[in-house]
């Protein structure tokens, strides 16, 4: 769930600096895209533009979907799963940012498709090196990743995994779902 938060939080702050941006009364972008963007008053009646996000999956956090709705316009691949390459390709030109996971290959093809629009991509990961970044560093784009999320949770199931197989857990409890535990034994599952 804080990764989820993280990416999302760094995308929304991102996307919010990249709508207010425009000196007032202005639109971002050419005028042939200005029909891809929705268009939106902020507090001064200036009209600014969503900035818009390519989203991988949908099974990302709802929270951290929801506050990027807030901010930004959001293109959502329909699925579960890794966005088929092609369809990443199709789906990311003219988006100002991307918010990935580790399954997806962000190199010099992609942020070519993607165009001059695309300033940041967050990633759902501790690792980063399924994206290029001295390309992005050569085209200003900001890059946001998770570091540390994943620290806790690796040394929790290092003990869960150790007492598991002194105790020989998933064997016993095999035995016990299938009748093989009748009934209290001194020996039964030591070492």
């Amino acid at each position: 769930m804080n990764t989820i938060l993280k990416s999302s939080r760094l995308l929304s702050l991102s996307a919010t600096r990249l709508s207010t941006s425009s000196s007032c009364g202005f639109f971002q972008g050419s005028a042939s895209s200005r029909s891809s963007f929705q268009i939106r008053r902020n507090c001064f009646n200036f009209v600014t533009m969503k900035p818009t996000v390519y989203v991988t999956r949908n099974d990302y956090a709802r929270i951290g979907l929801d506050l990027l709705k807030e901010d930004c316009e959001l293109t959502i691949w329909d699925e579960p799963s890794p966005v088929p390459r092609e369809e990443f390709m199709k789906n990311v030109a003219g988006k100002d940012a991307i918010f990935c996971s580790l399954n997806d290959r962000i190199d010099k093809e992609l942020l070519d498709q993607a165009g001059p629009s695309l300033k940041v991509i967050g990633t759902i990961s501790v690792g980063f090196d399924h994206i290029d970044l001295k390309q992005c560093r050569e085209r200003g784009i900001r890059v946001g990743y998770t570091p540390e999320v994943l620290t806790d949770a690796t040394a929790e199931l290092t003990i869960a995994l150790l007492l598991a197989t002194a105790r020989r857990l998933l064997e016993a409890n095999k035995e016990a779902h299938t009748g093989g535990w009748k009934s209290w034994s001194p020996m039964w599952m030591c070492g």
